[in-house]
């Protein structure tokens, strides 16, 4: 599931139940300069459910495609790594999503970059 948190509308009321994130939820906190401070219960809540892996992908996405023309669309490439599929359908994937040519070199750097 995905979690939107618009902080600056919600304070430390809205966090509330952060300690039943589930290792496939996503959350992303809106903040700003009025509201730029939450209760530690929160951010460890957060930081100690598995949906921190989730930050940890997309990093590491990140960095394999810096500086290239697949630095972009970084969500589908993360869609594909967390399919849990066989390294066959992953190539058939990225071709799909990304063309024959350029969804090649998608899957080979992905490939190097994960394990899977």
């Amino acid at each position: 599931m995905y979690f939107l948190i618009d902080y600056e509308n919600i304070h430390n009321p809205g966090m509330r139940g952060t300690e039943y994130l589930l290792p496939s939820d996503h959350v992303l906190v809106f903040y700003s300069a009025p509201a730029p401070n939450m209760e530690a219960q929160y951010l460890t809540a957060i930081r100690d459910s598995a949906c921190e892996e989730s930050r940890k992908l997309r990093q590491m996405l990140e960095d394999a495609f810096e500086g290239t023309a697949f630095a972009v669309r970084t969500g589908k490439k993360e869609e594909i790594l967390k399919s849990g599929k066989a390294p066959k359908v992953i190539c058939l994937d990225t071709r799909r999503r990304f063309g024959r040519r350029d969804g090649l070199e998608v899957y080979k750097r992905l490939k190097s970059w994960a394990e899977f």
